[in-house]
């Protein structure tokens, strides 16, 4: 390892010295903030599903029950009840509860996206850098050059650190957020089946329209993600992540 050492010019083991005393420090900050944003998302997008899935419950429940008639009593009904109570402006309330949700869900996982994608990138650059400044890694001017190269790439200039679709698959599948669609999904379908049996209103096509809200937001927010924010502009390489931020993944 000495030998390797000796082998750095003096403004070699200056960048060294930089990288393993200030530039490790500020990665792990960096990293750890990285982190509570990703986990922010998560978390909000838990209480907007919690919440409407509490005012989809609590808003149903009483028509389930027929009001009693002079001396008798209440009956419940179930969900036949509910059917046979429902009015088209509390299903289109519902829906609208339901596609704002949608729409906040899809922000939230715009944020975890760029989390997770920043959490990544530095997460790479720290393993990285302990490597260097430990010893295991390449201690070498070429070893030092590509570790610089690597800082300048996707701390300076902040290319990708993970392709948008490997990121999208890691909210959907290991972090929560194709669960939370899930259920948004399955309450909509189940408030246009009702819809659908109920009389023709006037009202149809802010339904439909208010059905259509949550997935449309959806693709906009990642589109805007994309191609029109700083996160993914893969440059003349393409839609191509880093190996050592795929790897840690």
């Amino acid at each position: 390892m000495n030998t390797q050492e000796e082998a750095l010019s003096g403004t070699e083991n200056e960048d060294l010295k930089w990288i393993s005393e200030h530039y490790l420090r500020s990665v792990y900050t960096l990293l750890d903030s990285n982190r509570v944003y990703l986990n922010q998302g998560i978390t909000w997008s838990i209480g907007i599903i919690t919440a409407a899935v509490l005012f989809s419950v609590t808003y149903l429940s009483p028509l389930q029950i027929r009001p009693a008639s002079l001396g008798g009593t209440p009956q419940r009904l179930g969900m036949a009840g509910i059917l046979d109570n429902v009015s088209d402006a509390d299903v289109l309330l519902l829906m609208a509860v339901l596609a704002i949700s949608f729409a906040f869900v899809s922000n939230f996982m715009s944020r975890s996206i760029k989390g997770y994608v920043n959490m990544m990138r530095y997460v790479g650059l720290y393993s990285a850098c302990i490597r260097m400044a430990s010893g295991n890694g390449d201690r070498t001017p070429a070893g030092l050059k590509r570790l610089v190269a690597e800082i300048n790439k996707y701390d300076v200039d902040l290319a990708p650190a993970l392709t948008l679709r490997r990121a999208l698959a890691k909210m959907l599948t290991e972090l929560g957020y194709g669960l939370f669609f899930a259920i948004i999904g399955v309450l909509q379908l189940a408030a246009a089946l009702v819809w659908l049996r109920l009389p023709p209103s006037p009202y149809a096509p802010l339904f439909w329209c208010l059905l259509a809200m949550g997935p449309v937001w959806c693709v906009i927010e990642l589109i805007f993600l994309r191609w029109l924010s700083s996160y993914f502009r893969y440059g003349s390489e393409g839609a191509k992540g880093w190996r050592e931020a795929e790897r840690l993944k």
